[in-house]
């Protein structure tokens, strides 16, 4: 993003701000007055161009959760998002061994913490997270789990979780919000 005056470059904005707001432009303002105050130079025109990124479609999510009851909640929760293509997993090797053998990435993964907690030498999510970004990079991620510990939340986020979601009412729509502002949800009706 750059700021034009007559179409001479003035300076890159891109440093300065993200867009995601009309509060953006108010921000663009006040450092084109700064700007404009600090040079000693009237300014005609501005031109604000923006790279918007284009949202991922979100076709198909996999969910691991060694918990029958949690996974059924969220395949009903999934259930308003028409055309979305879901697949459950009791534990992270058995979502790892079919993206492997079906090659296969899916484009959003909800992932437990805890999985198969009733083998002692189980993998956590953790694990299974760097596992899954190593063999599908593309997939966005989200641990979605019982666990409210900021040490463990650190370690997702450095290991490539899009989000944290603790579960309850409020992480369903956390999880909700999260599919709205980051996946385009194009059905087949709308792509004809």
């Amino acid at each position: 993003m750059e700021l034009l005056n007559n179409g001479k470059k003035l300076f890159p904005i891109s440093n300065y701000l993200k867009f995601n707001s009309a509060l953006s432009l108010k921000i663009v303002y006040n450092i084109y007055i700064w700007r404009s105050i600090q040079t000693h130079k009237r300014m005609d025109s501005i031109k604000l161009s923006f790279n918007i990124p284009k949202l991922k479609k979100l076709r198909t999510i996999y969910i691991i959760e060694d918990n029958a009851i949690e996974r059924n909640m969220l395949i009903d929760f999934l259930g308003k998002y028409p055309d979305l293509n879901s697949k459950e997993f009791f534990n992270g090797d058995a979502c790892i061994k079919d993206i492997i053998v079906s090659k296969i990435s899916p484009d959003l993964i909800l992932l437990d913490y805890f999985l198969d907690s009733e083998i002692a030498s189980s993998k956590d999510g953790l694990e299974i997270l760097t596992k899954l970004k190593e063999i599908s990079p593309n997939s966005e991620i989200i641990m979605f789990t019982s666990v409210d510990n900021e040490r463990i939340i650190e370690l997702a986020r450095k290991k490539g979780a899009m989000a944290f979601i603790v579960k309850g009412a409020s992480g369903y729509e956390m999880l909700d919000s999260i599919i709205r502002n980051n996946f385009s949800r194009e059905t087949t009706q709308e792509s004809n």
